[in-house]
């Protein structure tokens, strides 16, 4: 149980009361958040690299929809209808590409009233042309709901762009800066204690050993900060960025360059 003033219990709290001042899809998917949040170290150790992902590939699809729709869709309803503000072009994007993604909230975009609008913006936008009976009303462009690209042909392309809108390095930073946090009140994205189980199961030879600070791979710790666990920690995993890749490469969330 959090305390009263935790950090994480206030950010919570405050993020909720936000979106209830925000239309029902902007608290759909706040409450998933939430419940990710609160439920992602009770999952397996593939599941939790996989949650490690859900904020990168977020901010790759909000950069997405600011480059094909800004800045009309972060304007009021008093001004553009609700297909094109962003709150719901990102249930479109969501229903299109959110489960080869992997994003969370599928069955809320699926749900929204304005999904099938959005989806005719969508597909108008990235085919470079406005349907035929569109139109304008009350300074805001209304598309015609007519598919006007191929879905897959479209998903495809938002794949690649998306894919590209990610840094992997960032990635595995945050990723190493959360295994390898010292504190022993840090809020963790990765439970530690399935690490070693995980590379027992799936690793071969000795490599489970490696998940620890080894003074003779110093080398491998120079650029990390801190580059050596506390005592109270020495028995914890302590991981090398290149002992993590390999581990990455292992669960299939990265591949080699040939």
């Amino acid at each position: 149980k959090l305390d009263a003033q935790d950090a994480k219990r206030v950010t919570m709290v405050r993020n909720l009361a936000e979106a209830c001042q925000d239309c029902q899809q902007v608290q759909a998917r706040v409450i998933l958040r939430m419940y990710g949040d609160l439920t992602s170290q009770t999952e397996t150790f593939e599941s939790q690299l996989k949650y490690s992902l859900v904020r990168s590939k977020e901010a790759a699809l909000q950069i997405l929809i600011t480059k094909y729709h800004s800045p009309s869709c972060d304007l009021d309803h008093t001004m553009v209808e609700p297909q094109n503000q962003r709150a719901h072009l990102w249930s479109g994007y969501v229903a299109l590409v959110g489960d080869v993604f992997g994003l969370d909230g599928i069955g809320a975009a699926n749900g929204d009233r304005f999904l099938s609008d959005c989806l005719g913006v969508i597909r108008n936008v990235h085919s470079g042309t406005i349907g035929s009976s569109s139109a304008t009303c009350g300074g805001s462009l209304r598309f015609s709901r007519q598919k006007s690209v191929d879905d897959e042909a479209l998903k495809r392309s938002l794949m690649g762009e998306l894919t590209q809108n990610i840094s992997v390095k960032e990635w595995l930073s945050s990723l190493i800066g959360d295994i390898n946090n010292q504190s022993t009140n840090a809020d963790r994205m990765i439970d530690r204690s399935c690490i070693f189980a995980w590379a027992s199961a799936n690793m071969g030879g000795d490599f489970k050993h490696r998940i620890f600070h080894d003074e003779a791979r110093g080398e491998e710790y120079s650029d990390l900060h801190p580059n050596e666990p506390i005592d109270d920690n020495k028995y914890e995993p302590f991981l090398s960025p290149l002992v993590l890749v390999e581990m990455l490469v292992k669960a299939g969330m990265l591949q080699r360059n040939i």
